[in-house]
Protein backbone atom coordinates (compact mmCIF):
# COMPACT_ATOMS: atom_id res chain seq x y z
CA UNK A 1 0.00 0.00 0.00
CA UNK A 2 2.00 2.68 -0.96
CA UNK A 3 1.52 6.17 -0.10
CA UNK A 4 2.07 10.03 -1.81
CA UNK A 5 2.14 11.93 1.02
CA UNK A 6 4.96 11.79 3.97
CA UNK A 7 2.46 10.92 6.35
CA UNK A 8 5.32 9.50 8.59
CA UNK A 9 3.77 9.74 12.17
CA UNK A 10 0.19 8.78 11.62
CA UNK A 11 1.21 5.63 10.17
CA UNK A 12 4.62 4.59 12.89
CA UNK A 13 1.33 5.60 15.74
CA UNK A 14 -0.94 3.59 13.58
CA UNK A 15 1.70 0.74 13.46
CA UNK A 16 2.51 0.87 17.57
CA UNK A 17 -0.89 1.29 18.65
CA UNK A 18 -2.08 -2.55 19.82
CA UNK A 19 1.01 -4.18 18.65
CA UNK A 20 2.92 -6.74 20.98
CA UNK A 21 6.17 -4.20 20.72
CA UNK A 22 7.85 -7.01 22.04
CA UNK A 23 7.95 -8.45 18.68
CA UNK A 24 9.13 -4.59 16.73
CA UNK A 25 11.64 -4.99 13.46
CA UNK A 26 13.69 -1.93 12.97
CA UNK A 27 16.16 -2.03 9.67
CA UNK A 28 18.50 0.96 9.36
CA UNK A 29 17.16 2.94 12.25
CA UNK A 30 18.81 4.00 15.17
CA UNK A 31 16.30 4.34 17.31
CA UNK A 32 12.61 2.59 18.30
CA UNK A 33 10.36 4.74 19.85
CA UNK A 34 7.67 6.46 17.06
CA UNK A 35 9.19 9.91 17.36
CA UNK A 36 12.63 9.13 16.81
CA UNK A 37 11.82 6.43 13.82
CA UNK A 38 9.14 9.70 12.69
CA UNK A 39 12.29 11.79 12.42
CA UNK A 40 14.42 9.72 11.07
CA UNK A 41 12.30 8.55 7.92
CA UNK A 42 11.67 12.57 7.76
CA UNK A 43 15.11 13.21 7.70
CA UNK A 44 15.76 10.43 4.71
CA UNK A 45 12.89 11.80 3.01
CA UNK A 46 14.83 15.30 2.42
CA UNK A 47 17.29 13.46 0.35
CA UNK A 48 14.64 12.01 -1.93
CA UNK A 49 14.17 14.38 -5.55
CA UNK A 50 10.04 14.29 -5.63
CA UNK A 51 8.78 13.43 -9.15
CA UNK A 52 5.04 13.77 -10.00
CA UNK A 53 3.22 10.73 -8.82
CA UNK A 54 5.72 9.40 -6.78
CA UNK A 55 5.64 7.34 -3.75
CA UNK A 56 6.90 8.37 -0.61
CA UNK A 57 6.37 5.58 1.90
CA UNK A 58 4.95 2.14 1.60
CA UNK A 59 3.14 0.57 4.63
CA UNK A 60 3.24 -3.55 3.50
CA UNK A 61 1.55 -6.30 5.61
CA UNK A 62 3.05 -9.90 6.39
CA UNK A 63 0.19 -12.59 7.46
CA UNK A 64 0.38 -16.17 8.93
CA UNK A 65 -2.67 -17.92 10.24
CA UNK A 66 -2.13 -19.31 13.67
CA UNK A 67 -0.96 -22.85 13.90
CA UNK A 68 -1.29 -25.29 16.33
CA UNK A 69 2.19 -24.88 18.12
CA UNK A 70 3.21 -22.60 20.83
CA UNK A 71 1.94 -18.61 20.39
CA UNK A 72 5.12 -17.16 21.41
CA UNK A 73 7.31 -19.42 18.70
CA UNK A 74 4.95 -18.19 16.35
CA UNK A 75 5.79 -14.84 16.75
CA UNK A 76 9.77 -15.35 16.77
CA UNK A 77 8.93 -16.93 13.83
CA UNK A 78 7.01 -13.81 12.15
CA UNK A 79 9.95 -11.84 13.31
CA UNK A 80 12.19 -13.88 11.55
CA UNK A 81 9.96 -13.81 8.11
CA UNK A 82 9.41 -10.34 8.59
CA UNK A 83 13.41 -9.37 8.79
CA UNK A 84 13.80 -12.42 5.82
CA UNK A 85 11.27 -10.00 3.75
CA UNK A 86 12.82 -6.60 4.50
CA UNK A 87 16.38 -7.81 3.78
CA UNK A 88 14.92 -8.79 0.45
CA UNK A 89 12.24 -6.02 -0.56
CA UNK A 90 14.11 -3.36 0.93
CA UNK A 91 17.77 -4.20 2.44
CA UNK A 92 18.99 -0.27 1.97
CA UNK A 93 15.55 1.42 3.02
CA UNK A 94 14.34 2.41 6.53
CA UNK A 95 12.02 -0.33 7.65
CA UNK A 96 9.96 0.01 10.82
CA UNK A 97 7.36 -2.82 11.68
CA UNK A 98 5.31 -4.46 14.59
CA UNK A 99 3.70 -7.32 15.76
CA UNK A 100 -0.32 -7.60 15.77
CA UNK A 101 -2.85 -10.40 16.13
CA UNK A 102 -6.75 -10.34 14.60
CA UNK A 103 -8.58 -13.22 14.38
CA UNK A 104 -7.42 -16.38 13.09
CA UNK A 105 -4.01 -14.90 12.30
CA UNK A 106 -0.65 -13.10 13.18
CA UNK A 107 0.67 -9.94 10.86
CA UNK A 108 3.75 -7.91 10.84
CA UNK A 109 3.09 -3.91 9.47
CA UNK A 110 5.93 -2.53 7.62
CA UNK A 111 6.60 0.94 7.34
CA UNK A 112 9.39 1.00 4.82
CA UNK A 113 10.98 4.32 3.11
CA UNK A 114 10.44 4.82 -0.91
CA UNK A 115 14.24 5.99 -1.34
CA UNK A 116 17.36 4.49 0.42
CA UNK A 117 19.24 5.56 2.86
CA UNK A 118 20.43 9.51 1.98
CA UNK A 119 19.23 8.38 -1.28
CA UNK A 120 17.96 10.91 -3.70
CA UNK A 121 15.75 8.25 -6.32
CA UNK A 122 12.58 5.79 -5.07
CA UNK A 123 13.70 2.70 -4.61
CA UNK A 124 11.53 1.40 -7.51
CA UNK A 125 10.37 -2.17 -7.97
CA UNK A 126 8.78 -3.41 -11.14
CA UNK A 127 5.00 -5.66 -10.69
CA UNK A 128 6.88 -8.70 -11.87
CA UNK A 129 9.44 -7.91 -9.24
CA UNK A 130 7.31 -7.34 -6.39
CA UNK A 131 5.13 -10.22 -7.51
CA UNK A 132 8.76 -12.65 -7.11
CA UNK A 133 9.49 -11.49 -4.38
CA UNK A 134 5.92 -12.04 -2.53
CA UNK A 135 6.20 -15.98 -3.92
CA UNK A 136 10.00 -16.13 -3.37
CA UNK A 137 9.14 -15.38 0.79
CA UNK A 138 6.12 -17.95 0.33
CA UNK A 139 8.12 -20.74 -0.77
CA UNK A 140 11.23 -19.73 1.50
CA UNK A 141 8.53 -19.67 4.62
CA UNK A 142 6.72 -23.10 3.47
CA UNK A 143 9.82 -25.00 3.32
CA UNK A 144 11.73 -23.46 6.02
CA UNK A 145 8.69 -23.24 9.00
CA UNK A 146 6.39 -26.58 8.08
CA UNK A 147 5.78 -26.29 12.03
CA UNK A 148 3.69 -23.03 10.78
CA UNK A 149 1.36 -25.23 9.01
CA UNK A 150 0.26 -22.98 5.88
CA UNK A 151 -1.01 -23.24 2.63
CA UNK A 152 -0.19 -22.27 -0.83
CA UNK A 153 -2.01 -18.57 -2.06
CA UNK A 154 0.72 -16.93 -4.40
CA UNK A 155 2.30 -19.86 -5.80
CA UNK A 156 -1.07 -21.91 -5.88
CA UNK A 157 -0.88 -23.47 -9.12
CA UNK A 158 -4.21 -22.54 -11.30
CA UNK A 159 -6.39 -25.19 -13.31
CA UNK A 160 -7.73 -23.83 -16.44
CA UNK A 161 -10.65 -26.13 -17.53
CA UNK A 162 -10.91 -26.86 -21.45
CA UNK A 163 -14.31 -26.87 -22.89
CA UNK A 164 -16.27 -30.10 -23.70
CA UNK A 165 -17.30 -30.86 -26.92
CA UNK A 166 -20.53 -30.01 -26.10
CA UNK A 167 -19.59 -26.35 -24.98
CA UNK A 168 -17.45 -26.26 -27.81
CA UNK A 169 -19.62 -27.15 -30.27
CA UNK A 170 -22.97 -24.88 -28.79
CA UNK A 171 -20.02 -22.16 -28.06
CA UNK A 172 -18.83 -22.30 -32.02
CA UNK A 173 -22.50 -22.25 -33.10
CA UNK A 174 -23.48 -18.93 -31.36
CA UNK A 175 -19.83 -17.69 -32.42
CA UNK A 176 -19.06 -16.95 -28.37
CA UNK A 177 -15.88 -19.73 -28.98
CA UNK A 178 -12.73 -17.76 -28.57
CA UNK A 179 -9.16 -18.15 -30.24
CA UNK A 180 -7.79 -19.41 -27.05
CA UNK A 181 -10.82 -21.84 -26.08
CA UNK A 182 -10.69 -23.10 -29.25
CA UNK A 183 -7.26 -24.00 -29.69
CA UNK A 184 -7.54 -25.77 -25.65
CA UNK A 185 -10.40 -28.16 -27.16
CA UNK A 186 -8.57 -28.62 -30.29
CA UNK A 187 -5.14 -29.55 -28.30
CA UNK A 188 -6.83 -31.58 -25.89
CA UNK A 189 -8.56 -33.85 -28.45
CA UNK A 190 -5.01 -34.50 -30.32
CA UNK A 191 -3.39 -35.54 -26.85
CA UNK A 192 -5.73 -37.66 -26.16
CA UNK A 193 -6.04 -39.06 -29.48
CA UNK A 194 -1.68 -39.23 -30.13
CA UNK A 195 -0.43 -42.59 -29.46
CA UNK A 196 2.38 -42.19 -31.75
CA UNK A 197 4.55 -39.69 -32.57
CA UNK A 198 3.91 -39.99 -36.19
CA UNK A 199 0.05 -39.52 -35.26
CA UNK A 200 0.83 -36.57 -33.41
CA UNK A 201 2.23 -34.50 -35.48
CA UNK A 202 -0.15 -36.02 -38.25
CA UNK A 203 -2.93 -34.52 -36.12
CA UNK A 204 -1.26 -31.42 -35.22
CA UNK A 205 -0.94 -30.63 -39.23
CA UNK A 206 -4.55 -31.44 -40.03
CA UNK A 207 -5.36 -28.92 -37.48
CA UNK A 208 -2.85 -25.88 -38.19
CA UNK A 209 -1.23 -26.32 -35.06
CA UNK A 210 2.48 -25.89 -34.97
CA UNK A 211 4.63 -26.47 -31.99
CA UNK A 212 7.41 -24.68 -30.15
CA UNK A 213 10.15 -25.02 -27.95
CA UNK A 214 11.90 -22.00 -26.53
CA UNK A 215 13.98 -23.44 -23.99
CA UNK A 216 12.24 -25.34 -20.93
CA UNK A 217 9.17 -23.70 -22.42
CA UNK A 218 6.79 -25.69 -24.92
CA UNK A 219 4.20 -23.59 -26.94
CA UNK A 220 1.60 -23.69 -29.97
CA UNK A 221 0.99 -21.77 -33.00
CA UNK A 222 -1.99 -21.41 -34.18
CA UNK A 223 -1.69 -21.42 -37.55
CA UNK A 224 -5.67 -21.21 -38.68
CA UNK A 225 -5.87 -17.64 -37.08
CA UNK A 226 -4.70 -14.60 -38.98
CA UNK A 227 -2.64 -13.30 -36.38
CA UNK A 228 -0.82 -16.73 -35.79
CA UNK A 229 -1.26 -16.40 -31.91
CA UNK A 230 1.34 -18.24 -29.69
CA UNK A 231 -0.06 -19.82 -26.58
CA UNK A 232 2.52 -21.44 -24.07
CA UNK A 233 1.12 -24.93 -22.63
CA UNK A 234 0.83 -23.42 -18.87
CA UNK A 235 -1.39 -20.69 -20.21
CA UNK A 236 -3.52 -23.09 -21.86
CA UNK A 237 -3.66 -25.70 -18.79
CA UNK A 238 -2.97 -28.64 -20.40
CA UNK A 239 0.29 -29.19 -18.65
CA UNK A 240 -1.14 -32.77 -17.36
CA UNK A 241 -2.85 -33.76 -20.94
CA UNK A 242 0.19 -32.84 -22.84
CA UNK A 243 2.35 -34.90 -20.14
CA UNK A 244 0.55 -37.88 -20.38
CA UNK A 245 0.79 -38.25 -23.99
CA UNK A 246 4.67 -37.30 -24.15
CA UNK A 247 4.50 -40.54 -21.51
CA UNK A 248 2.88 -42.80 -24.26
CA UNK A 249 5.04 -40.94 -26.81
CA UNK A 250 8.21 -41.82 -24.98
CA UNK A 251 7.78 -45.47 -24.38
CA UNK A 252 6.62 -46.02 -28.08
CA UNK A 253 9.00 -48.81 -29.31
CA UNK A 254 10.40 -47.95 -33.26
CA UNK A 255 10.18 -51.06 -35.24
CA UNK A 256 13.06 -52.09 -37.37
CA UNK A 257 12.47 -52.96 -41.09
CA UNK A 258 15.13 -54.98 -43.33
CA UNK A 259 16.39 -53.05 -46.42
CA UNK A 260 15.26 -54.29 -49.76
CA UNK A 261 17.93 -55.87 -51.60
CA UNK A 262 19.17 -52.65 -53.80
CA UNK A 263 23.03 -52.02 -55.44
CA UNK A 264 23.82 -48.16 -54.35
CA UNK A 265 26.68 -46.77 -55.50
CA UNK A 266 29.15 -45.01 -53.56
CA UNK A 267 27.71 -41.29 -53.09
CA UNK A 268 24.50 -43.06 -52.81
CA UNK A 269 25.28 -44.77 -49.53
CA UNK A 270 27.27 -41.72 -48.26
CA UNK A 271 23.91 -39.38 -49.55
CA UNK A 272 21.19 -42.02 -47.94
CA UNK A 273 23.73 -41.83 -45.09
CA UNK A 274 23.49 -38.33 -44.28
CA UNK A 275 19.62 -38.48 -45.22
CA UNK A 276 18.86 -40.83 -42.31
CA UNK A 277 21.49 -39.37 -39.95
CA UNK A 278 19.57 -35.96 -40.27
CA UNK A 279 16.39 -35.16 -38.03
CA UNK A 280 13.52 -34.45 -39.03
CA UNK A 281 11.69 -30.59 -37.45
CA UNK A 282 9.32 -33.35 -35.40
CA UNK A 283 12.05 -35.40 -34.51
CA UNK A 284 14.40 -32.53 -33.17
CA UNK A 285 10.84 -31.19 -31.45
CA UNK A 286 10.83 -34.71 -29.56
CA UNK A 287 14.27 -35.27 -28.75
CA UNK A 288 13.68 -31.72 -27.05
CA UNK A 289 11.00 -32.80 -25.03
CA UNK A 290 12.71 -36.07 -24.04
CA UNK A 291 15.69 -34.00 -22.47
CA UNK A 292 13.05 -31.87 -20.39
CA UNK A 293 11.65 -35.51 -19.18
CA UNK A 294 15.14 -36.86 -18.56
CA UNK A 295 16.20 -33.95 -16.87
CA UNK A 296 13.27 -33.89 -14.55
CA UNK A 297 12.27 -30.64 -15.24
CA UNK A 298 8.03 -30.38 -15.22
CA UNK A 299 5.81 -28.38 -16.75
CA UNK A 300 3.49 -26.59 -13.96
CA UNK A 301 0.02 -26.02 -14.58
CA UNK A 302 -0.78 -22.35 -13.62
Amino acid sequence: MSRKEPSFAQLSNYIFKGADNKYTYTRNLYERDTESITREFEKNFKHLKRQKNSNAIYHEIISISKASIDTEKQKEKLLEIAGEYAEIRAKNCLVFGSLHEAGNNFHFHLMISSNGIEQNRNHYLSKKQFDEIKKGLERYVLEKYPELDQKRVMNQERKIEAVSQKEFELKKRTGEITKKESIQYRLTQIFNRSSTKEIFFTNLEKDKIQIYIRGNTVGFIDLSDDKQRKYRLKKLGLSEEFNKMSEVLAREVPHCQEPASKTFSRQEKQEQKKEEARPTKEQEALDELKKIRDSKIKIKKM
